[in-house]
């Protein structure tokens, strides 16, 4: 039997995705279904999740950036670290954050 994760996306979900890609990567409707098209739901899911990650690592950079070139409270600096520690559990990137010093 196989897995729902393994089937196309319903028309209406594949609509949505296919926007989101467009945005994402900046191309168009047709190279996003050129690319896209025959990804399944887990693809699609895979490739959302990759792309939070990235996002996440991104954020934390910025971050890092920012406090080297401002002074930081104590009180900011625990918000702040609160705030990567839940990205880092979301993205699966705790053990990420920590081996490059930002947790």
């Amino acid at each position: 039997m196989k897995n729902h994760l393994d089937k196309l996306p319903p028309a209406m979900v594949y609509s949505e995705y296919l926007k989101k890609v467009v945005s994402e990567f900046q191309i168009s409707e047709n190279e996003a279904r050129q690319k896209f098209g025959s990804f399944t739901l887990k693809q699609w899911s895979e490739l959302f999740y990759n792309l939070k990650k990235e996002k996440a690592r991104q954020i934390a950079i910025d971050i890092q950036k920012s406090l080297s070139n401002e002074k930081t409270s104590y009180s900011e600096l625990i918000e702040i670290q609160n705030r990567l520690q839940k990205i880092g559990k979301r993205t699966g990137l705790i053990k990420e954050f920590r081996e490059n010093g930002i947790l």
